[in-house]
Parts: C-alpha cells; structure tokens; sequence
C-alpha cells in the first residue's frame, strides 16, 4: 500500500486521469498522455476534535439535565407520532390514529422518566468527534470501468 498526502487538486487530476477509459487499454495498460499516474496510490487521514463541557454549579447542571430531558422527550413524540400517523393513513385507520399517538405519547413520557447518567455539579463531559477519510482513485476506477 502507497500511503501519500496528496492536495485536493491533485486528487481530482488522478480521478481523471485513472477514470477515464481512453487512457486504458481493455488489459489496463497505459495509453494516455505522459507518464502514467500512479493510481493506487491511498490517502488516509484522521482528525479527532473534542469538546469539554463543565458544570461548576448546580444550576448550570440542572439546566443540562432539563434540556436533555426534554429534547429526549420531544424526539420520542415526533418519531412515534410520525410512525402512528403513517401506519394509520397506510391502513386507513383514522379512527386509530388518535388513539395511537395518545398511547405513543404516554408510552414516550414512561420512557422518559427511567433513569439516566445525569450530570452533577462539578462534574465534566468530554464529547469526541473521530472522522476518519480514506482515498484512492482506483475504487474510483473500478466502480468507473464496472458501469454497465
């Protein structure tokens, strides 16, 4: 494997090059203008950020705990909502339809009353963001050559 670091231009003169068909031969040998690209060449890169949040009073964690219960709560209502309607109308119900998101709503603030790590003062949450971004424009060329 040929790990490089390649621009962004680069990148798009290699898609070009290995994708198109003229620069091929049926047996993938090179026909195209000048040197032949290099296309197995693979481009890894990785990026971690992260974010601390802190709750230096009781307050600033209560209004944490209250957010997230509501969001949690709001979430559930809209998704089995939408669902209970969509089944309803699919099966044209309407009768049930309000009988379904009653029910799915009550079922939704049981659901949001079960316990949860809740943050504390003093407490930190440390929330970490990982992309990781692999390329080589011989997947590229392949799904290319592949088309019917």
């Amino acid at each position: 494997m040929n790990l490089q670091t390649i621009t962004a231009a680069q990148r798009k003169q290699l898609e070009t090059k290995c994708a198109n068909r003229l620069n091929w031969t049926d047996g993938g040998h090179w026909i195209g203008r000048g040197k032949a690209p290099n296309c197995f060449v693979r481009q890894k890169s990785t990026s971690t950020k992260s974010h601390t949040y802190k709750f230096p009073t009781d307050e600033s964690a209560t209004r944490w705990n209250m957010e997230w219960e509501k969001t949690i709560r709001q979430a559930g209502h809209f998704g089995t909502a939408l669902l209970t309607v969509g089944v309803t109308v699919a099966t044209s119900g309407f009768g049930g339809m309000a009988i379904g998101t009653l029910a799915a709503i009550a079922k939704d603030e049981l659901q949001a009353q079960i316990p949860y790590p809740r943050m504390a003062r003093g407490w930190t949450y440390e929330l970490i963001f990982t992309h990781e971004f692999s390329y080589s424009p011989t997947r590229i060329w392949r799904e290319y050559l592949l088309k019917p």
